[in-house]
């Protein structure tokens, strides 16, 4: 919003430069001596220069204030097995996480996918039809399956599957905290 304050400000001003040149001149941006045109010139250009940038910043953050897929899993969330708080990222491409599940600390970098590698174990559970995602660790270079379940409010992590591969292990579930 911030951004979006001043490029009005710049707007502002320039339409006053131009409203006042125009009324002094009866054309807008018109100058009597050319060191002052010149100069008034590279204002402009810092001015359009400011505005063109100003334009990227409001298009990035009209962006970043539309929701993106994952928005629902910041948080704070619990489950027997350990807890995980997820945080935004810049922009909408996945969300990161601190996790302490069975007393192991790490990250994930959780993002949404289109279809699961080994969807057979997540199909069959009760959260099949949620949310499809990865869990990426990518210090440890590993990643697992998942979901969010929006109806129920639950975020599940397949920790059977290790890179698409069958390893034995359970789903874990975890509801959000706050």
């Amino acid at each position: 919003m911030a951004s979006f304050r001043v490029l009005s400000s710049i707007l502002l001003a320039l339409f006053a430069v131009a409203a006042s040149t125009e009324e002094e001149t009866g054309c807008p941006f018109a100058l009597e001596d050319a060191d002052e045109q010149l100069e008034d010139e590279e204002v402009l250009a810092q001015h359009v220069e400011l505005l063109q940038r100003g334009t990227v910043v409001l298009a990035r953050q009209k962006d970043l204030t539309q929701a993106c897929p994952l928005d629902a899993l910041i948080g704070f969330w619990a489950g027997k097995e350990g807890n995980m708080t997820v945080t935004p990222v810049a922009d909408c491409s996945g969300v990161e996480a601190q996790f302490n599940i069975f007393g192991m600390l790490g990250n994930y970098t959780i993002t949404p996918v289109d279809t699961w590698e080994t969807p057979s174990t997540l199909v069959a559970s009760e959260y099949g039809q949620g949310l499809k995602i990865r869990f990426t660790n990518k210090k440890l270079d590993y990643h697992h399956e998942g979901s969010y379940d929006p109806a129920s409010d639950t975020l599940v992590e397949d920790l059977s599957h290790w890179n698409g591969t069958a390893v034995g292990g359970n789903l874990i579930t975890m509801k959000r905290v706050n």
